[in-house]
């Protein structure tokens, strides 16, 4: 079954020559087997669409078969969003910065927005890898907004202190990437907030930047 998976990806990965020029296209292969993944065909696919994923994740162009560690690791991701999105609700998720200062004097240039859980046992979390985690949602969408709603709020009171331009890095989400309105938004934020947009930095992950192709 393997063989005959990367046998497919090679295949497929041929450019083709249509319309007088070669066009090239590319397959990733999720692999499940019946009995030892899954005694239902909801498991079986199920389980077969995490090994895509991971084929994805890896790089693309490739097949994974299935094995129990991709499961666990949806499984925390999960446990993952619920927790962020609960404390979203309840205003337990802030915003942290990292001080982006210049090499030759020191002196502070920048800063670079992260999001900070305070969980219910009195621990912090810094989510770096967020809105990767939160995915494409509807509720990923509305709190990758609210976080840059609150993050721009917050630039522009350093703005009046310390009365020049400080440049923000704000990473945006899978989900606001997607969003055909996320340039409005973006300009609506910044227009109500009286932000200069040439201060804001959009980051964009690796992940997001290879799903675009």
């Amino acid at each position: 079954i393997e063989e005959c998976a990367e046998d497919l990806v090679r295949a497929l990965s041929e450019p083709v020559h249509f319309d007088g020029r070669n066009v090239s296209c590319g397959v990733s292969i999720g692999i499940a087997l019946l009995p030892r993944d899954g005694g239902t065909s909801d498991q079986l696919l199920g389980n077969a669409d995490l090994a895509l994923y991971a084929a994805k994740a890896e790089g693309r162009g490739r097949s994974r078969v299935f094995q129990p560690p991709m499961r666990e690791r949806i499984d925390n991701l999960d446990r993952l969003r619920r927790g962020v999105l609960r404390a979203r609700g309840e205003g337990a998720l802030e915003i942290g910065f990292r001080e982006i200062r210049s090499l030759c004097d020191n002196s502070l240039i920048g800063a670079q927005a992260v999001p900070v859980w305070n969980r219910p046992d009195g621990s912090c979390r810094i989510l770096d890898q967020l809105h990767e985690d939160l995915g494409s949602s509807r509720d990923a969408l509305e709190v990758g907004n609210g976080l840059l709603e609150d993050v721009v709020s917050l630039a522009k009171d350093w703005h009046t202190l310390a009365r020049r331009p400080i440049r923000l890095r704000f990473a945006l989400s899978p989900a606001q990437l997607a969003d055909p309105g996320l340039c409005f938004r973006v300009r609506s934020v910044l227009a109500r907030q009286g932000f200069p947009p040439a201060s804001l930095q959009l980051d964009l992950s690796a992940n997001m930047l290879g799903a675009l192709t």
